[in-house]
Protein backbone atom coordinates (compact mmCIF):
# COMPACT_ATOMS: atom_id res chain seq x y z
CA UNK A 1 0.00 0.00 0.00
CA UNK A 2 2.87 2.38 0.80
CA UNK A 3 4.39 1.94 -2.66
CA UNK A 4 1.10 2.56 -4.48
CA UNK A 5 0.58 5.79 -2.49
CA UNK A 6 4.08 6.96 -3.36
CA UNK A 7 3.54 6.14 -7.05
CA UNK A 8 0.28 8.09 -7.09
CA UNK A 9 1.86 11.12 -5.37
CA UNK A 10 4.83 11.08 -7.75
CA UNK A 11 2.58 10.73 -10.79
CA UNK A 12 0.41 13.68 -9.73
CA UNK A 13 3.51 15.77 -9.03
CA UNK A 14 4.84 15.02 -12.53
CA UNK A 15 1.50 15.92 -14.14
CA UNK A 16 1.31 19.19 -12.18
CA UNK A 17 4.84 20.11 -13.24
CA UNK A 18 4.14 19.34 -16.91
CA UNK A 19 0.91 21.36 -16.82
CA UNK A 20 2.83 24.28 -15.32
CA UNK A 21 5.41 24.11 -18.10
CA UNK A 22 2.77 23.87 -20.82
CA UNK A 23 0.99 26.90 -19.39
CA UNK A 24 4.22 28.91 -19.54
CA UNK A 25 4.56 28.15 -23.26
CA UNK A 26 0.90 29.04 -24.00
CA UNK A 27 0.16 25.49 -25.14
CA UNK A 28 -3.57 24.70 -24.85
CA UNK A 29 -4.40 22.28 -22.06
CA UNK A 30 -7.50 20.14 -22.39
CA UNK A 31 -7.30 18.86 -18.84
CA UNK A 32 -6.54 20.63 -15.59
CA UNK A 33 -6.12 19.53 -12.01
CA UNK A 34 -8.63 20.87 -9.49
CA UNK A 35 -5.86 22.17 -7.28
CA UNK A 36 -4.08 23.92 -10.16
CA UNK A 37 -4.15 27.66 -9.48
CA UNK A 38 -4.73 30.31 -12.07
CA UNK A 39 -1.93 32.87 -12.44
CA UNK A 40 -2.31 35.75 -9.99
CA UNK A 41 -5.02 34.08 -7.91
CA UNK A 42 -4.71 32.88 -4.33
CA UNK A 43 -7.54 30.37 -4.83
CA UNK A 44 -7.78 27.27 -7.05
CA UNK A 45 -9.81 27.65 -10.25
CA UNK A 46 -12.69 25.50 -8.93
CA UNK A 47 -13.55 28.02 -6.16
CA UNK A 48 -16.54 30.05 -7.36
CA UNK A 49 -16.47 33.88 -7.33
CA UNK A 50 -19.11 33.93 -4.57
CA UNK A 51 -17.02 31.68 -2.33
CA UNK A 52 -13.87 33.71 -3.09
CA UNK A 53 -15.66 36.87 -1.98
CA UNK A 54 -16.91 35.24 1.22
CA UNK A 55 -13.45 33.98 2.09
CA UNK A 56 -11.83 37.36 1.38
CA UNK A 57 -14.38 39.60 3.13
CA UNK A 58 -14.81 37.89 6.46
CA UNK A 59 -12.74 35.52 8.47
CA UNK A 60 -15.15 32.59 8.87
CA UNK A 61 -15.52 31.16 12.36
CA UNK A 62 -14.65 27.47 12.35
CA UNK A 63 -17.19 25.06 13.80
CA UNK A 64 -14.52 22.41 14.40
CA UNK A 65 -10.75 22.64 14.96
CA UNK A 66 -8.43 19.76 14.08
CA UNK A 67 -5.03 19.67 15.78
CA UNK A 68 -2.63 16.80 16.20
CA UNK A 69 -1.39 18.14 19.53
CA UNK A 70 -4.86 17.79 21.08
CA UNK A 71 -5.53 21.53 21.36
CA UNK A 72 -8.53 21.31 18.99
CA UNK A 73 -11.83 19.45 19.02
CA UNK A 74 -10.35 16.53 17.06
CA UNK A 75 -6.97 15.00 16.31
CA UNK A 76 -7.81 13.74 12.81
CA UNK A 77 -9.63 15.31 9.88
CA UNK A 78 -11.81 12.21 9.46
CA UNK A 79 -13.18 12.60 13.00
CA UNK A 80 -14.31 16.15 12.22
CA UNK A 81 -15.80 15.21 8.84
CA UNK A 82 -17.80 12.35 10.40
CA UNK A 83 -19.63 14.84 12.63
CA UNK A 84 -20.93 16.80 9.65
CA UNK A 85 -24.54 15.74 9.16
CA UNK A 86 -25.53 13.67 6.16
CA UNK A 87 -26.63 15.82 3.22
CA UNK A 88 -25.69 18.98 5.11
CA UNK A 89 -26.96 22.02 3.16
CA UNK A 90 -25.23 24.77 5.16
CA UNK A 91 -21.65 26.00 4.91
CA UNK A 92 -19.37 24.54 7.55
CA UNK A 93 -15.80 25.58 8.33
CA UNK A 94 -13.29 23.07 9.69
CA UNK A 95 -9.98 24.69 10.69
CA UNK A 96 -7.05 22.30 10.32
CA UNK A 97 -4.00 23.41 12.26
CA UNK A 98 -0.56 22.96 10.76
CA UNK A 99 0.79 19.44 10.85
CA UNK A 100 1.24 16.26 8.87
CA UNK A 101 -2.03 14.36 8.65
CA UNK A 102 -1.53 10.94 7.08
CA UNK A 103 -5.08 9.83 6.34
CA UNK A 104 -7.48 9.40 3.46
CA UNK A 105 -10.43 11.78 3.71
CA UNK A 106 -13.46 10.88 1.63
CA UNK A 107 -16.15 13.51 1.14
CA UNK A 108 -19.18 11.96 -0.50
CA UNK A 109 -21.78 14.49 -1.64
CA UNK A 110 -24.48 11.80 -1.59
CA UNK A 111 -24.20 11.15 2.14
Amino acid sequence: MQNSSEYAKNSLAIVAKILGLLTNFNIPIHRRLLGFQEAGSEFPAWVSPTEKRLLQEAKPTPKFVVAQDGSGNFMTINEAVKLVGKKNESRLVIYVKEGKYVENVILDKHK
